[in-house]
């Protein structure tokens, strides 16, 4: 029996291929496919550029570093509703449950790096923690301090902040163991740059709680402002919650202080919207 042999000769029968060679496509299906090519790497570009848009642009939170003096010892007794306060106002760095409601602040709460008996150490500490922060706003600028203390005046006059630890016994001595408002602002204000917005709160006008040092109300909103028109630092605002002759009170029924409520109330829009606004999402320093 023959068995079949190959035969070099003869060749295989052509086969037709699905893909065609760039050879074989048409002029028309060439200029197709090249726009397309362009196409694509055109959106991939225009894609890339508005993510990068979208991350310069995004929206920096102003930083609120924060202070609260909850560790007063008798006679002074504790600031009224300042837990209450610490949680409203630390409610405005969280999101609520809408996505165009976001949250309003970035919060650092310095109340426990704080806790120092020497006046001194209690500045520096506080300078540090402020000049640490990224300025945040619509023009990345503005950074706020925040401190709910004890404000009073010394034997000259001057504003000054009673320190959280400080004891009756240290109270007769004087005023060496005060904070003075001057020196603190004057070392906040060198301790960001030139062109940054501070913002002081000094929810500190409970006078109330002075009298262990002779004082009973009104005397630190004028002091402050005394302060401020000596020292005349730029882009510098400080926030008192009282005018002369006031104290700043609780609202039991509302669970807060009244400055505490407001202040918050305005840094989520209400300074806006409000009669004296003008509507366009932002709150100005005036």
């Amino acid at each position: 029996m023959d068995l079949p042999v190959d035969n070099p000769s003869m060749a295989a029968p052509a086969r037709e291929s699905w893909q065609h060679t760039p050879g074989q496509l048409s002029p028309v299906r060439s200029g197709w496919l090249l726009l397309r090519r362009v196409g694509s790497l055109a959106l991939v570009v225009l894609l890339l550029g508005v993510m990068l848009s979208l991350l310069l642009s995004l929206k920096r939170y102003v930083p609120v570093v924060a202070v609260f003096g909850s560790g007063y010892e008798s006679p002074w007794g504790p600031i009224p509703m300042t837990h209450e306060d610490r949680l409203l106002l630390e409610g405005l760095s969280h999101s609520s449950a809408s996505i165009f409601e976001p949250r309003v602040v970035s919060w650092q709460d310095a109340s426990g790096n704080l806790a120092t008996d020497s006046p001194q150490e209690f500045v520096t500490a506080l300078v540090s923690e402020v000049a640490s922060q990224r300025p945040g706003g619509p023009a990345k600028n503005v950074i706020i301090a925040y401190l709910s203390m004890v404000g009073t005046i010394d034997t000259e006059g001057v504003a000054c902040l009673v320190p959280p630890r400080i004891s009756e016994t240290e109270t007769i001595r004087g005023s060496e163991r005060l904070v003075s408002v001057a020196r603190l602002l004057t070392e906040l204000r060198s301790a960001v740059d030139s062109q940054v917005h501070l913002v002081v709160v000094l929810d500190a006008c409970h006078g109330n709680l002075s009298w262990p040092l002779g004082l009973v109300e009104g005397g630190f909103p004028v002091a402050v402002q005394a302060t401020l028109n000596k020292l005349r630092l730029s882009r510098t605002w400080v926030v008192v919650p009282a005018a002369a002759g006031e104290t700043s009170q609780g609202d039991p029924a509302d669970g807060h202080s009244a400055f505490a409520r407001f202040f918050a109330g305005g840094l989520e829009g209400a300074a806006d919207r409000h009669v004296g606004g003008d509507g366009n999402g932002v709150v100005d320093l005036r």
